[in-house]
């Protein structure tokens, strides 16, 4: 079975351009798997989606509780763990 994790930020108004250069350096410094970026185009458009799909689900790490460096860009983060599942 596979897990994706998809995390959505709500861009705070007037941060779109940081928001850009702060996944712009991420990427450069990333240590994991290849991250999937969406910006929404309808509805409300001040969303951002990354998903990061793995083999084994996330370990309890309290990712609330860690400083990513980007709480001034975002008003609002939901996070999703999904699991593939055969129907």
């Amino acid at each position: 079975m596979s897990y994706k994790v998809v995390i959505e930020h709500t861009i705070k108004p007037g941060k779109y351009q940081e928001v850009l250069e702060w996944i712009r350096a991420k990427q450069e410094q990333r240590s994991h798997s290849e991250v999937r970026r969406f910006i929404a185009l309808t509805g409300d458009v001040h969303r951002f989606f990354a998903e990061i799909e793995m083999e084994t689900p996330p370990n309890n790490t309290p990712w609330v509780e860690t400083d990513w460096g980007h709480e001034h860009l975002f008003s609002k983060v939901e996070f999703k763990i999904l699991k593939s599942i055969d129907v």
